[in-house]
């Protein structure tokens, strides 16, 4: 068998086989009431969350958004909540809204602090799902701004 022909049937095999699944870790929030008080730095299925020192305390909030969405969320401070994946990520997915007329800014950062990625959700009372991703390097951390005390975050998802 020629070198050719083995590297054919090699990459033939390889391609009948089935696409290996990335590992996915998601955190959400649907098991807390409404109202729910949470505190300023807490873990939830890995996730690390950082709410703002100094700002009012996060929460859960359950409402429905202008198009009949179901919200069932972290409102969190304007100044800014950081949430860390429980490991290294390519993409980082977050169900978020902005319900008070201040749009959200999202940033995907890397170990070393440098921007992987960056997103703006506008302030239109929807619930918007949002994939940040690796441009370089993995993604460590994902911070999200704005909303004039009225940010929700329905959920999060690291993918390796």
């Amino acid at each position: 068998m020629s070198r050719r022909t083995l590297i054919a049937a090699a990459l033939s095999v390889l391609a009948s086989l089935p696409a290996a699944q990335a590992a996915t870790r998601c955190a959400d929030f649907l098991a807390a009431p409404d109202n729910f008080p949470l505190m300023e730095k807490f873990k939830l299925n890995k996730f690390r969350f950082q709410d703002r020192s100094g700002g009012f305390a996060p929460f859960v909030n359950v409402f429905t958004d202008l198009i009949g969405q179901p919200v069932h969320g972290m409102q969190f401070d304007p100044r800014g909540l950081r949430i860390t994946p429980p490991g290294l990520s390519l993409s980082v997915d977050l169900r978020v809204g902005a319900f008070a007329g201040v749009a959200l800014q999202i940033v995907a950062f890397d170990a070393a602090g440098g921007v992987q990625d960056t997103m703006i959700v506008p302030a239109d009372n929807i619930m918007h799902t949002v994939v940040l991703n690796a441009m370089t390097a993995p993604i460590e951390s994902v911070q999200v701004k704005g909303g004039n005390f009225e940010g929700v975050l329905n959920h999060v998802c690291g993918h390796r």
